[in-house]
């Protein structure tokens, strides 16, 4: 959910109307225990970071992890029922905690028919 706290125009962009907004809430399906949000102020942290601080964060977190958090800014949270981002503030929140529906399942593909193999 946005909430828009300022409206504005600016004249370098010919007085168009521009708003500004700021997320407020974010809903987490209800099954979902780990969540994966693209944080703007964990990628603006990241983008001034030094080459000896990112070869630290990479020895420690590892390569995918360090990349996540600089192009898309991930941040993985753990949503017990509401969780607010450490970075950005935004509260993400679920109505309850329920565990996803379980199914059998039986066969993933067909039957294999066996082929005979010629001796040479």
């Amino acid at each position: 959910t946005y909430l828009i706290t300022k409206v504005f125009k600016k004249k370098s962009l010919g007085r168009q109307k521009l708003i500004e907004t700021r997320m407020v809430k974010y809903k987490v399906p209800n099954t979902v225990t780990t969540h994966v949000h693209k944080c703007p102020a964990k990628m603006v942290q990241m983008s001034g970071m030094s080459v000896k601080r990112r070869k630290e964060l990479v020895k420690k977190y590892g390569e995918a992890t360090v990349n996540g958090w600089q192009k898309d800014g991930r941040v993985k949270l753990k949503i017990p029922l509401a969780h607010q981002c450490p970075e950005c503030k935004v509260t993400f929140y679920k109505d309850k905690v329920v565990a996803p529906e379980t199914f059998e399942v039986t066969s993933l593909k067909g039957k294999k028919k066996l082929k005979s193999r010629k001796k040479r």
